[in-house]
């Protein structure tokens, strides 16, 4: 019994590639891909077992319902009793709903022999939680990412539908904010790149001669929350500017010792050289002002290394930035953020 069970698994990894789920005669055991989240996963696996469109979505209801009693009493676990380990969850999606247009559009409900995707999921979670956002009108902040998200990744965000819906949202007195790894300091260069960026934006609200107290709702926060820009009218011109420093950066970063910041990022930048040389990984390390980062020399780097190999270097030179006590530009001042950016650059970036 033991070996066919394992035979069973063994053949459902190789018919259901990536997916996680694996299907046999008895039931449906499951393990989550690196990085899905569990409450994806756990929803997934629900939604992938056999029953009817109906059966699903009851399935998803027990989850709907203890988001929402979750989200009524402080005290309630209802959701880690099914998930356990999930953090608080404060709001309750309308998942049930969202799914049953989901259905509508694609009935991936039902089927039969292919499991729900974790993309699927993400799809889910994403469509319910604007759904729940769209209709509360507490609502005052929205921000996005930038590069995979509003844009493509390396484009800009062009004059378009999504322009559209970002003037709309600032029309009704919502404040929207591009929170974006980019970081280009201050100056005309600076100021050119991020202009650049949500160009189609910029060319939107000057078409529809938005005015002034819908203008002061756009910002820009960029090289991991150094930089901070906003949306203003000047010579007649919709266009970006500077946000000065000390009206919104904390007495802490104000305070920050520059060459400490230079000698700090340019141990971080050996290290990334020794830890890439080490990989046969050849690259050029690039500096700016909060940022050190690599790019690969060699343009046939087999792509299958690509991940893995960006992977260990994050690791070690977090490890190795982690052991230097002796500077006092600690990893909160810093934002304690070393990043993999899955881009054609291929950078890693520390601010």
């Amino acid at each position: 019994r033991v070996r066919e069970a394992e035979l069973t698994r063994w053949v459902g990894s190789v018919t259901m590639g990536d997916t996680g789920v694996y299907m046999d005669a008895e039931a449906i055991s499951w393990k989550f891909p690196e990085g899905e989240d569990p409450l994806c996963g756990y929803t997934r696996t629900l939604l992938s077992r056999e029953g009817s469109v109906a059966e699903r979505l009851a399935r998803l209801q027990r989850i709907e319902d203890a988001m929402r009693e979750d989200a009524a009493d402080p005290d309630s676990n209802a959701l880690a009793d099914l998930v356990p380990g999930i953090g608080r969850v404060h709001r309750c999606f309308p998942l049930v709903r969202t799914a049953a247009f989901l259905h509508s559009q694609t009935g991936f409900l039902d089927r039969r022999k292919v499991p729900v995707t974790p993309h699927e999921m993400r799809i889910l979670f994403n469509t319910a939680e604007i759904e729940q956002f769209s209709a509360d009108p507490s609502l005052q902040l929205i921000t996005f990412d930038g590069d995979g998200t509003l844009y493509d990744d390396g484009h800009c965000l062009k004059t378009g539908e999504m322009t559209g819906l970002l003037c709309a949202f600032m029309a009704r007195g919502i404040t929207v904010a591009l929170a974006t790894a980019a970081g280009y300091p201050a100056g005309s260069k600076g100021l050119l790149r991020y202009t650049q960026r949500v160009e189609g934006l910029l060319k939107d609200l000057q078409a529809r001669n938005a005015p002034d107290d819908v203008l002061r709702r756009f910002y820009i926060i960029g090289g991991e929350c150094n930089y901070l820009l906003r949306c203003v009218r000047k010579c007649e011109n919709v266009v970006l500017e500077y946000v000065d420093d000390k009206e919104w950066k904390t007495e802490d970063m104000l305070a920050w010792d520059k060459e400490e910041i230079k000698s700090f990022l340019e141990k971080a930048r050996d290290s990334l050289v020794l830890h890439a040389n080490r990989l046969k990984f050849s690259v050029t390390p690039l500096m700016k002002e909060y940022a050190v980062g690599i790019a690969p020399k060699r343009p046939d780097f087999p792509t299958l290394s690509y991940g893995p190999a960006l992977n260990e270097i994050t690791l070690c030179v977090r490890e190795d930035l982690s052991k230097l006590s002796a500077y006092k530009v600690s990893a909160r001042k810093l934002c304690s953020n070393f990043q993999r950016l899955d881009s054609e650059s291929m950078l890693l970036l520390y601010s």
